[in-house]
């Protein structure tokens, strides 16, 4: 049993010779620092998976750094792993009453925010819809997301009692 722990003990100061040998090549202060120049998946290897490798199995990352490291005549390091972009649409959930999303939709017909109103539209009843027609009527307008609005509304109306 005392050749084993011998044989570990000897392996363990054989890594870290190597692991100092590869800080002082590429001039890094960390030993977690040698993990931009040793590759991982899809980029550099992560300092959590190095530590794991020093602990599990030093003789696959001993052979790294000779590989990556050591034997190079001039290791650079490795890009990292791509992220994915911060740019998240968030959305946000805000309950509107029938009469607020009315006065909304009407307050954008006057600015002519086409989108928002799109996007409100559904959002009404059958009853608002056929009222703004007659509002609509009264004014001599015309409105085609209003009239689509309606054709769906009643569409669907016909559906649920079917």
């Amino acid at each position: 049993m005392g050749t084993y722990t011998e044989s570990r003990n000897q392996a363990a100061e054989s890594l870290d010779e190597c692991i100092h040998r590869a800080m002082s090549r590429v001039s890094v202060e960390k030993e977690t620092d040698l993990c931009r120049f040793l590759p991982g998946s899809k980029g550099h290897l992560h300092h959590f998976a190095f530590g794991k490798l020093k602990k599990t199995s030093p003789g696959q990352l001993q052979k790294l750094l000779k590989e990556h490291v050591l034997d190079k005549d001039s290791p650079e390091p490795i890009s990292s792993k791509p992220r994915t972009s911060l740019m998240v649409k968030r959305t946000i959930e805000v309950k509107f009453k029938r009469s607020q999303i009315n006065r909304l939709v009407d307050i954008l017909k006057k600015s002519g925010e086409d989108e928002l109103i799109a996007m409100l539209s559904p959002h009404q009843t059958l009853g608002q819809v056929q009222k703004a027609m007659l509002d609509m009527i009264r004014s001599k307008e015309i409105d085609a997301d209003l009239w689509a609005t309606y054709v769906k509304l009643v569409e669907e109306e016909r559906a649920v009692s079917v």
